[in-house]
């Protein structure tokens, strides 16, 4: 460790985003650029995928209903049953759009210096060990940032305009009140806001955290993979854990519903004394996951 580096600080996860915007647009870290050199240029584009959908699409309705009148066979029937699983693995798909990129990319420049033993050499330039992290982080999601921002910010509209509603009907009905389903509702939208940005924050410091604990790049990125698609099992679980067996809401409007508002879907299940609660301890508890990670992580990177 460099003798002229001050102790590890704890860093927010609005601290971590930020520090991450900051070195992506403006691109004028030394390490951040030095990394950006080493990287093999992609980029990721989805328009292939959604002409092919749409074109899908359009010959798909034509096609049933050739079916059912050549046939007999009635497909309609079975549309909404269809739509729903449709719904539902689109939701899936959403959820870990935002953690799974970052988790995966975001130790990927780290370990490679570890693998090349050059990482002894990052620690005796002036800058701090949180700073060269996420410097070397900031380089590897670089080229799939604005997507991920893009999607966090997509799920967060949804939650917002679709899953809001739902909170103030639901919670207004179990309390009895408009006007606590009202501030339910607020606290919901705030909730969704500050927990896909804590999301964020804790992939990029859980794809760092991989890197530092295994071997390889390869290594990294199944781990990374694994750990993205484990933020959304466990909030999910947890979720289900709390939710109670009778409820105004069925199983699959619960799932899809926090798949884009996560925690603050018990807004509408539960009382508002018990989802106040469990909000409360997951935002919390999320910040403090993050703020604690990724000290242990500056920590003992300083030591290597």
């Amino acid at each position: 460790m460099n003798a002229t580096q001050a102790p590890a600080a704890t860093m927010s996860t609005f601290a971590i985003v930020r520090h991450l915007l900051t070195l992506i647009q403006g691109e004028g870290h030394p390490i951040y650029r030095a990394a950006l050199k080493q990287q093999m240029p992609y980029s990721v584009n989805l328009n292939a995928i959604g002409g092919c959908a749409l074109l899908l699409l359009l010959l798909l309705t034509p096609a049933v209903v050739c079916l059912e009148s050549a046939f007999g066979v009635y497909v309609s029937g079975m549309v909404n049953t269809v739509l729903v699983t449709m719904l539902v693995a689109a939701g899936a798909v959403l959820s870990v759009s935002w953690t799974v990129p970052l988790t995966i990319l975001a130790g990927q420049g780290i370990a490679r210096e570890r693998v090349t033993q050059t990482w002894e050499t990052l620690l005796i330039t002036p800058f701090s060990t949180e700073n060269i992290l996420l410097a070397k982080a900031a380089s590897s999601v670089r080229n799939v940032w604005s997507l991920v921002v893009g999607l966090a910010f997509f799920g967060t509209l949804l939650a917002l305009f679709f899953v809001s509603p739902v909170i103030a009907s639901m919670a207004s009905q179990i309390n009895q009140s408009l006007v606590i389903g009202v501030l339910l509702m607020i606290v919901g939208m705030v909730a969704i806001v500050l927990e896909h940005e804590q999301e964020i924050a804790l992939s990029v410091v859980l794809g760092i955290f991989i890197a530092i604990k295994t071997d390889s790049p390869r290594t990294a990125f199944l781990a990374g993979l694994a750990a993205g698609f484990l933020i959304r099992v466990v909030q999910l679980a947890l979720t289900f854990v709390i939710v109670p067996q009778v409820t105004l809401l069925s199983l699959q409007n619960i799932i899809v519903m926090n798949f884009v508002a996560g925690s603050a879907t018990l807004l509408a299940v539960l009382p508002m004394t018990a989802a106040l609660a469990f909000v409360v301890v997951m935002i919390i508890g999320r910040e403090l996951l993050v703020r604690w990670l990724f000290h242990w992580i500056t920590r003992h990177a300083s030591g290597w």
